[in-house]
């Protein structure tokens, strides 16, 4: 059995080449800031080696996200928040040597999270897929996860990762700068779905608050990471969403093919409800 640890590769380099910055004082009221490349590469190989061992993982992706996320063409406010949000000074030497360095993938307009549900959502027999991101949005992904920041591991059902989908839907996230439903916290979203967690309970929640089911499923593409079967690696197009049915909705995020050779195997099946819990 090979395990195959999927790693969110952005936060990863972001906080190793975060924690090397330093602001220099010339004087006369010049300040420069400053990195060590070569620290940031130390870091960012340690922080690599310690998920391998700690995931006893045979096998390590690092997962990317490429630039024109498919998700801002469906809500331009998605992620609005960060324009003005810079990246480290090294990141994009640390990144080149990432990309010279490892196994690593990305897809046009698919941010890392994307690329990672829809490989840990695959079928490849004798591989355990095991998710490695501090990112909450992966508890709407089934399967084994690792935090590396608080060194937990778990084990996400396809009925929890419905439930967690639900929720987001239903809360929004201030992160990503999304809505999700007027007046619905966590609190309220939990006991809707402890009475009933299915799609048509988040549905009847956003009409409840004068919308509709098509604002609910705006919500929910703004929520769900990709999952195997959802992405065509030949025209780069997203097949979005669709609660109950394979939907033939399709976004084209790029004419160029993907940055990446190859694809996950076969697509496990969705569900739209869940029980409580």
């Amino acid at each position: 059995m090979i395990t195959h640890a999927l790693i969110d590769a952005d936060i990863l380099l972001y906080k190793s080449c975060s924690v090397v910055e330093k602001p220099m004082h010339w004087g006369d009221d010049q300040w420069t800031l400053h990195a060590d490349a070569a620290s940031a590469r130390q870091i960012f190989d340690l922080e690599v080696a310690d998920i391998k061992q700690a995931t006893r993982a045979n096998k390590v992706t690092l997962a990317f996200s490429s630039p024109g996320n498919f998700r801002i063409r469906l809500y331009p406010d998605y992620k609005a928040n960060r324009q003005a949000t810079r990246k480290p000074v090294c990141y994009p030497e640390v990144k080149r040597y990432a990309m010279e360095a490892y196994d690593c993938v990305s897809y046009p307009a698919l941010e890392g999270d994307d690329v990672i549900g829809m490989m840990a959502t695959s079928k490849r027999p004798g591989t355990k897929f095991i998710i490695v991101s501090e990112d909450k949005d992966f508890k709407t992904i089934p399967g084994h996860q690792y935090n590396p920041r608080t060194g937990k591991r778990m084990r996400i059902t396809k009925a929890m990762a419905i439930r967690n989908l639900y929720i987001q839907t239903l809360t929004g996230d201030r992160t990503d700068n999304y809505p999700g439903c007027p007046g619905i916290g966590d609190v309220k979203a939990q006991r809707i779905l402890d009475e009933d967690c299915s799609w048509e309970a988040v549905v009847r929640t956003f009409q409840a608050a004068g919308l509709t089911e098509e604002d609910a499923l705006l919500q929910a593409r703004m929520a769900r990471i990709l999952h195997y079967g959802e992405y065509d690696y030949k025209t780069a197009e997203v097949k979005l969403w669709t609660p109950g049915k394979k939907s033939k909705t399709r976004v084209r995020v790029k004419s160029s093919p993907p940055e990446a050779a190859g694809t996950p195997g076969s697509a496990k099946a969705d569900s739209t409800s869940c029980p409580p819990g």
